[in-house]
């Protein structure tokens, strides 16, 4: 986690922040497995949440709602899952249905 609190220091300096959060949710869809996604999520993704605008949490569950490594496993979702439905809902607002994205169930 120090090194993404880093990265994000020096995105922030360099006027990048969205590029680091393009690199981090690239790196979510293709290198998530049922054990590293939660993982994934407290290091890398996580951290990032502050910066987070409508249009990255709309794509972090477009990521999640293709690909069951993500969603599929029941072992660590509790991990991740309430803190993403969390975010989505205060982001998106009422507008938001979890109900229709089945990552977020």
């Amino acid at each position: 986690m120090e090194q993404i609190t880093y990265l994000l220091h020096e995105a922030e300096g360099r006027n990048s922040t969205q590029s680091l959060i393009e690199f981090a949710l690239q790196w979510l869809k293709e290198s998530s497995s049922y054990d590293s996604t939660p993982y994934v999520f407290q290091t890398v993704i996580f951290p990032l949440f502050d910066k987070f605008n409508q249009e990255n949490v709309l794509k972090l569950i477009d990521i999640m709602d293709n690909n069951s490594q993500i969603y599929g496993g029941t072992k660590h979702r509790h991990l991740y899952i309430p803190v993403v439905r969390a975010k989505a809902t205060e982001i998106l607002g009422d507008n938001f249905h979890v109900a229709e994205h089945r990552c977020l169930q």
